[in-house]
């Protein structure tokens, strides 16, 4: 034992322990270097210094190792542009000058939206892809590969094409420019090179006897000898097989992502889309304000943000409460506060009535945990909990008057006037928003006073680029530590708050609040579109301080027609209405209209340029000739009567004379005798034309007129297409008159279709055109400008009387005379004469003052509510205009049909005001 442990201390085995520590050491390193190479050939970087445009992988290029935020770093989902045009990376830092042309975040990776062009759907990328930002935005520019055409040359219909790729289809204008029955079809001519047997023949097209040919009695009545024995009907042609129907994919929710998948057994993925996603449906999103209208409903103004997969609620007490929004079958809210939290609430939206400057809808929702019936009828009753509101959202096209946001964000409102929102700023708008009357200010307690303080802290973002309203002042905001930029694609996109209404957004020390920019980041040149919405129809132009990246967004938001026609003249998209020649789509439009232009020479098979100016034919961009002009064509007019092509020239615009003829010409079929005028008809029999001519006793005919709408506003009455003897065609074929309702009478007038309220036919205008009155109880609430949030209650008396006052407020009530007279321009006028107002009123209004507008009563789309539009001026300024009304006072009010009527529970009499 001694003499193992004298080895143990002795010279040769300290030597042999240094050995095996060295050798653990070199393997130790050789591990860790083994593990940094595998770490490096899975795309990571240990380099946490590295430059932003080192790191690939949109994770690396936020956090560093440690999980931290990476300073100045942020990822585009595309590559950035660079202003002298060069291409850069995905991660960009903010301190360098470039454009992000789609998606941009600085915290977490979103997932994009992108478009399958095959499909025109719109999917769910991976994260940290996909180069539009929602939806919606990739639903505006999604578009499924254009449909090919082809004329059927038995029908001559202009039909669409199972497979887009058949070269034997085209575009329309080239497909089907000719695409009707050849005349040459329905003459015949008498054949004599038999003079004993002379026969009834068809004529061809392109017949070398055309001279000979004309109507069937003309040329067959005296056509024949004796009758010879009919000879034996030939056989008609095999119909072509079929072509095999498509395979279309099923698809079924997969509850746990909440989105559609592939499945052997399902629904359409369209179908099944509607039907789960973990997003707010995008016609829901939005800020509705409205009133509770059920059974035992109580009073007060109830208010809605939807955004893109949250909604904050806020109630008639100014108390909010939030929740996360899915479709599971049907829309609902998982809430994540308040005492109901992680409870569900099913809900569904129905439009009710559609106004001069918002939309009303039903809202119904369920109780939280509860079931949801689908009838309107039935939530109203207000059973096992359920709850109707009826609410109002601002329609899109009025967004320059009618703004509902500050029932939520009165600070943002700050921002949105260049006024950076500070508290101290806050504080000061309360001041200037607060009346100085104690009474009056006591009202504004909860309604300003709490909720500025409860929104300043919960709701504002830590992002001092918020306060800079333009791009040019946004992209020069480089003080100090402060580098921002401009989000051209629209409002920024926050991790904690949802959608803003800011479009500037940045970093400060290197960091950056988490936000998504929808597309086109910027941080330098701010050229781009802007609209001006004071114009009398809005429009859009060029600008260095730019609203919108492109001129096909700004078209989108800046006027209410989106339809557009190229001007082959200037190359440029102009206004057209729906339906008119050559109107498309106004991002169809833009995307086409400037392109050049070809047409294709059918026998070199080749494209040439043509200007759209001076060449009507000149209808395809290049691209477009390119797709339909690279296989061979065939053009022709097919003879029905031998089932053959005959060769023509479609340049030369004759009837029948269409591309690829051979496709789709068949043989007519045998002919059966018309006995309304004794004509032989191919198609309708079992004859031969000989047999027919036989059989047809020659008879005067006359009634063969009818009405031709292939030009629906020049309908013309056109021999051969009836059976109307040509007086009777004449007396309805005609363009119909268009009608709009004055609602001063309850009859519709003629009208101007220059005129926008001039929109529908006379019958169409009859069915809904009533007179308004203004008469019985209303719920409802100010949208005007600067308006009051809190219900609104108006009575009406038949005696020309009025009441109004906040739903909690009866000591401020207001009173007037009213009458049917003033200058209004739209609906019926409204004069309202102020008889008695309270000293410190909600209302700029006082006693003596008269109020000069208008209002339009609506029956709705249920038969449960009225709608009433209400436009006022002020004692000074009259409004003659709805729009005008909103710098005054306007209301959206509801009144409840008679139950005899509806058969509905609805009830507004506890809300009568007495006068």
């Amino acid at each position: 034992l001694f003499s193992l442990f004298a080895f143990f201390l002795s010279f040769p085995f300290f030597l042999f322990l240094l050995s095996v520590m060295k050798t653990c050491c070199v393997l130790f390193v050789a591990f860790v270097v083994a593990v940094v190479a595998t770490t490096g050939a899975k795309g990571k970087t240990v380099d946490d210094d590295a430059p932003c445009n080192s790191f690939t992988d949109c994770h690396d290029c936020l956090y560093d190792s440690s999980g931290e935020h990476r300073k100045f770093c942020g990822w585009c989902h595309s590559d950035v542009v660079f202003q002298n045009h060069t291409i850069g990376h995905q991660c960009a830092d903010i301190r360098d000058e470039w454009k992000c042309p789609s998606v941009f975040d600085t915290a977490g990776c979103t997932q994009g939206y992108q478009c399958n062009y095959n499909t025109g759907q719109c999917s769910l990328s991976p994260s940290g892809s996909g180069i539009y930002g929602n939806m919606t935005q990739c639903e505006e520019h999604c578009f499924v590969t254009p449909d090919v055409y082809i004329c059927n040359t038995t029908s001559y219909q202009c039909v669409t094409c199972k497979d887009k790729h058949d070269p034997k289809c085209a575009d329309k204008a080239t497909a089907c420019q000719n695409c009707n029955a050849p005349p040459h079809n329905a003459t015949f001519r008498c054949d004599k090179t038999d003079p004993k047997n002379p026969t009834c023949v068809a004529c061809h097209i392109h017949d070398p006897h055309a001279a000979n040919c004309s109507d069937f009695h003309t040329a067959c009545d005296n056509c024949q000898n004796t009758p010879p024995s009919p000879p034996s009907p030939p056989s008609p042609p095999s119909p072509p097989s079929p072509p095999s129907p498509p395979h279309n994919k099923n698809y079924t929710c997969n509850l746990k992502t909440l989105t559609c998948e592939v499945s052997p057994t399902g629904e359409s993925q369209q179908l099944c889309s509607s039907k789960c996603s973990n997003s707010t449906p995008p016609e829901f999103i939005g800020v509705y304000r409205g009133i509770q209208a059920q059974v035992g409903y109580v009073d007060g103004e109830f208010d809605f943000n939807f955004q893109n997969s949250t909604v904050t609620i806020r109630d008639n007490k100014g108390n909010e409460i939030h929740g996360d929004v899915t479709v599971q079958g049907t829309p609902q809210i998982k809430l994540t506060d308040g005492p109901n939290a992680g409870k569900i609430i099913k809900f569904d939206m129905r439009t009710t009535s559609n106004g001069p400057e918002t939309t009303s809808y039903a809202l119904m929702m369920s109780a939280p945990g509860g079931t949801l019936d689908p009838e309107i009828a039935k939530v109203m009753t207000g059973a096992n909990g359920q709850q109707l509101f009826v609410v109002s959202e601002c329609n899109a096209w009025k967004k320059s008057v009618c703004n509902f946001l500050p029932a939520f964000s009165y600070y943002r409102l700050l921002a949105q006037q260049g006024r950076i929102p500070t508290k101290e700023t806050v504080a000061t708008y309360k001041k200037q928003q607060a009346p100085p009357s104690v009474h009056r200010r006591s009202m504004y307690t909860v309604e300003v006073e709490d909720n500025f303080e409860y929104e300043f802290e919960n709701w504002q973002e830590d992002d001092p680029c918020n306060a800079y309203a333009d791009c040019k002042s946004c992209i020069d905001a480089r003080v100090g530590d402060l580098q921002c930029g401009w989000c051209m694609g629209g409002p920024v996109v926050y991790n904690t708050t949802g959608k803003s209404k800011f479009q500037c957004a940045g970093y400060q020390a290197g960091s950056a609040p988490a936000f998504t920019c929808p597309m086109d980041f910027r941080t330098e040149q701010c050229s781009g579109f802007g609209c001006d919405w004071n114009a009398t129809t809005p429009t859009c132009f060029k600008t260095n301080n730019g609203q919108y990246s492109d001129k096909t967004d700004c078209q989108n938001s800046c006027k209410k027609e989106k339809m557009s026609k190229c001007n082959p003249q200037t190359k440029q998209c102009e206004s057209c209405t729906q339906g008119s020649p050559g109107c498309t789509t106004a991002s169809v439009c833009e995307a086409s209209c400037s392109l050049p232009h070809a047409k294709c020479n059918t026998t070199l098979h080749k494209c040439i340029p043509c200007d759209q100016a001076s060449d009507k034919n000149c209808t395809m961009t290049i691209g477009a000739c390119q797709d339909a002009c690279k296989a061979p064509q065939s053009p022709g007019i097919c003879d029905v009567t031998t089932g053959q092509c005959v060769t023509c020239d479609p340049d030369k615009h004759e009837h029948g004379c269409v591309t690829n003829c051979d496709a789709t010409c068949s043989f007519g079929g045998l002919y059966g005798c018309n006995k309304t005028d004794n004509t032989c008809v191919q198609g309708i029999g079992t004859m031969s034309l000989k047999d027919c001519v036989n059989e047809c006793v020659p008879h005067n005919h006359t009634g063969n007129y009818g009405c031709d709408w292939s030009v629906p506003n020049q309908p013309k009455c056109v021999q051969g297409k009836g059976k109307l003897e040509k007086k009777d065609c004449e007396r309805n074929c005609k363009e119909p008159s268009f009608s709009k309702c004055n609602y001063e009478t309850g009859v519709c007038e003629a009208c101007n279709v220059t005129d926008p309220n001039c929109q529908y036919t006379k019958d169409e205008c009859n069915a809904f055109c009533h007179k308004s009155s203004a008469i019985g109880v209303f719920r409802g609430i100010q949208i005007n400008k600067n308006f009051k949030r809190g219900e609104w209650d108006f009575t009406f008396s038949d005696e020309g009387t009025v009441a109004f006052q906040p739903a909690d407020k009866s000591d401020m009530k207001y009173e007037a005379t009213t009458s049917n007279n003033g200058d209004a321009s739209e609906g019926t006028p409204m004069i309202f004469s102020i008889t008695k107002a309270p000293s410190n009123g909600p209302l700029n209004i006082n006693a003596g003052d008269v109020l000069s507008g208008l209002f339009v009563n609506n029956p709705g789309q249920n038969q449960i509510f009225n709608f009433m539009y209400l436009g006022l001026g002020t004692n000074s300024k009259p409004a003659e205009t709805f729009d005008q009304a909103m710098a005054g006072f306007e209301f959206v009010l509801i009144s409840c049909k008679s139950s005899s009527l509806s058969g509905s529970s609805c009830n507004f009499g506890g809300n009568k005001i007495p006068m």
